[in-house]
């Protein structure tokens, strides 16, 4: 029964800190506080530096705005570098494609080329 006890102040205090309602403390079955492990939910996530390259870029080399976007994946290949590929669907405009998706590589957190295929919307 004192194990089960302990198994549930454990998974609460874990659900508590994942929905950000765990204060600095939270008691372990033994009465103990120990600190709370909390990340903002809020953070940018790591791709977000190149996809805001993405967008500037297929802006000014399309000449119009970017009605969509999403993150296709982050590829690493054996040099070290890394593609970061993102959908883009563009607003409407004589001579533009619908949509590209953009590919911007990166080595080192240092921007190396950015690339566009068309696409689908």
């Amino acid at each position: 029964m004192r194990k089960m006890i302990a198994r549930l102040v454990i998974v609460a205090g874990l659900l508590a800190s994942a929905s950000g309602l765990a204060d600095a403390t939270s008691g372990q079955a033994d009465g103990r506080a120990r600190e709370a492990v909390m990340t903002p939910s809020h953070a940018a996530p790591a791709y977000a530096r190149w996809g805001r390259v993405a967008v500037e870029q297929t802006m000014r080399k399309f000449g119009t705005g970017i009605r969509d976007y999403r993150f296709e994946g982050a590829f690493p290949d054996q040099s070290g570098t890394v593609s970061y590929r993102f959908k883009l669907v563009l607003e409407p405009k004589p001579g533009a494609p619908s949509a590209v998706v953009c590919r911007v590589q990166v080595e080192e957190g240092r921007l190396l080329e950015v690339e566009w295929t068309e696409s689908a919307p």
